[in-house]
């Protein structure tokens, strides 16, 4: 889907625009999406503090708030992040319309600030933020909505994809490894029936033959383990591979999972220890 850029904006503006809008569509974790999208609007605006509200699609509340510039030290000391109201409240109004506003705490709709909340209309260098600065952000945000639908379609097939994934893996469990399960539990069977009628000769054999036949099958289990997780790995460095572990991750918890990884590492890594590493995982 492609967005036009409006024509006020300086070239310098549109350039950084265009390199936003491809950082963000080529971000398909939408955790980390919506924390680049504050960053990058934090950074074009010249903001000291940026922040982004998750709506709730059934309530007029946010399900989640996403900010930039605060230290953890000061998100601690707040009573709680907002859910909605004041000036937030009127934005998620169906009909809303951008606000812009030099004193956020003298404009009629604003409620909720607490003791320890900072002071939210504070543009480094200048007294307030401009028309400009209003353009530039609703430039960035149509980019972002179209980055954040793209980055949950992505979610949505991995998701399917998973389940897939699953119910294949269930009918080979099914046809492989739980048959044989069943076979070492008719043997036991067997091998109780004999030791009531008094056949305790043939009752060592079947015992063994049950031992084994579970043996078997763990060491089924293990080669399917082993030959499933380094598959995931082929064709792909470490980093992309924790990636796809992690996407599958988030998809199945919905929790927040952050990947710190050193792009050095995998100069200095053979394929043999990257599966390795993979495999601890």
């Amino acid at each position: 889907m492609a967005q036009s850029i409006p024509g006020g904006l300086t070239p310098q503006s549109r350039d950084a625009i265009r390199e936003a809008a491809l950082t963000l569509t080529s971000e398909l974790s939408l955790p980390i999406l919506l924390n680049r999208i504050v960053g990058l609007a934090r950074e074009m605006s010249g903001a000291r503090y940026a922040a982004l509200g998750i709506p709730d699609p059934t309530s007029s509340h946010l399900v989640q708030f996403i900010t930039s510039g605060m230290t953890d030290e000061a998100l601690s000391k707040m009573d709680g992040l907002p859910v909605g109201e004041g000036l937030l409240g009127e934005l998620l109004k169906p009909d809303a319309k951008p606000i812009r506003t030099a004193n956020i705490a003298e404009h009629p709709a604003s409620a909720g600030f607490g003791p320890h909340h900072p002071h939210m209309t504070d543009k480094i260098g200048a007294d307030e933020f401009t028309e400009y600065d209003q353009v530039l952000i609703e430039t960035l945000a149509a980019y972002a909505a179209v980055a954040i639908e793209n980055a949950r379609l992505h979610q949505r097939m991995q998701r399917l994809a998973i389940l897939e994934e699953r119910e294949r893996i269930g009918m080979d469990l099914h046809d492989g490894v739980i048959q044989s399960i069943y076979a070492v539990g008719l043997m036991l069977d067997h091998a109780r029936y004999l030791l009531k009628s008094g056949d305790t000769e043939s009752v060592d054999g079947r015992i063994q033959e049950a031992i084994d036949g579970l043996n078997t099958t763990i060491k089924d289990i293990r080669n399917y383990i082993l030959d499933l997780r380094p598959s995931r790995l082929q064709g792909k460095d470490l980093r992309s591979a924790l990636r796809v572990l992690m996407h599958e991750f988030q998809v199945n918890t919905l929790a927040d999972v952050d990947l710190n990884y050193s792009n050095e590492v995998n100069g200095r890594l053979n394929e043999q220890t990257s599966t390795t590493a993979f495999l601890t995982i």
